[in-house]
């Protein structure tokens, strides 16, 4: 199978949020469904027309549902997939830590009725180039070619965003890494966008490697080198060359351990990263400390009410059996005028 590196953006698609529905007017959580990828075909502004095959989909238990791609802005999860006739479905939390954070606000107004699109994005995927003339069976159906199945592929998450993913476009591409995927036979034909956005890219991923390099003092080489029988290579083997280049270049440990850094604050970070956790798990035990701390502000804030409910309870009591032995008890009368001088001394 041929393998290539695409922009990060090219594997975002759009999806449509079902609904957002608060708990009650309390709560800092609220209940979030998606259909995440529909089982029909689509036309997609950098593969054309495309269907992802459901039954090669894959995913973690638990994914994590961010705002417009951002992965400094983490709002919540997503712990259902449920893959139908329909296609692929989600259903999740969001979940708000501080009060007015993304997540908080995104929960606001989806109650409010501010309708919210959504954007999922996957990767490790093996696709299949269906050409003109050519049908094949997918999710029950023929698909007929020109056009692309998606025959593997794993959801890595999902972004609420107010206008889905496809506000791609040539000018907007401003992707720093590339996905790996594979072809299962032979690869799309490159044609219009796809061999631009390609190019672009690889220039772009340059760019990156030479700045890096400068800061390291390292010395950026970018001549073409020439083959074995005198042949200088295409402008079209200098740019995989280019790619792969700046795809080792984003593998700098110093760089991930950077990311992580900034995603998770410098302890976590930096304790993640010497853990030896891929993103994923990282992300997903963030997600765990931050529910935990949440939980553990919610038990101190009922053992704190349940103490003053007590106190109150004890205070009530006391006052009540102050106020009771003033009304119940009888004056002791004197039996004589000396009793009577020693009953008025200790009054």
């Amino acid at each position: 199978m041929k393998t290539e590196n695409i922009p990060v953006s090219a594997f975002r698609f759009d999806a449509t949020v079902s609904s957002i529905k608060k708990t009650d007017q309390t709560s800092n959580e609220a209940e979030i469904s998606l259909l995440a990828r529909s089982s029909q075909p689509i036309e997609h502004w950098f593969w054309g027309r495309i269907v992802h095959d459901m039954e090669g989909y894959s995913a973690k238990d638990k994914i994590c549902l961010d705002y417009c791609h951002d992965e400094n802005q983490i709002i919540g999860y997503s712990d259902i997939q449920d893959v139908g006739k329909e296609g692929l479905t989600l259903a999740g939390k969001l979940v708000s830590v501080i009060e007015g954070d993304r997540a908080d606000i995104v929960i606001r107004q989806g109650a409010a009725g501010i309708p919210f699109e959504a954007s999922i994005f996957f990767d490790e995927a093996v696709l299949e180039w269906i050409p003109e003339n050519t049908t094949t069976e997918v999710n029950g159906f023929q698909f007929a070619g020109p056009g692309v199945i998606a025959r593997e592929w794993r959801l890595r998450g999902c972004a609420v965003c107010p206008y889905g993913a496809d506000g791609n476009t040539e000018s907007q591409l401003a992707d720093s890494s590339a996905f790996h995927f594979s072809w299962r036979g032979k690869p799309m034909p490159r044609k219009n966008s796809a061999e631009k956005l390609t190019a672009a890219h690889a220039d772009q991923l340059e760019e990156t490697k030479v700045e890096a390099n400068a800061e390291t003092n390292t010395e950026a080489t970018a001549s073409t080198e020439t083959k074995e029988g005198g042949d200088e290579s295409t402008p079209a083997e200098a740019t995989e060359t280019q790619v792969e280049e700046a795809s080792q270049l984003s593998s700098d440990p110093r760089c991930e351990l950077k990311r992580f850094m900034n995603r998770f604050g410098d302890a976590d970070g930096a304790k993640f990263f010497a853990d030896g956790l891929d993103w994923s798990t990282a992300q997903d035990k963030f997600i765990d400390k931050l529910c935990a701390e949440r939980d553990a502000a919610t038990k101190r804030a009922e053992d704190a009410e349940s103490k003053l409910k007590q106190i109150g309870e004890t205070v009530g009591e006391k006052e009540s059996h102050k106020s009771g032995a003033f009304s119940t008890q009888k004056p002791t009368a004197a039996k004589s005028i000396s009793e009577a001088k020693k009953l008025a001394s200790t009054n």
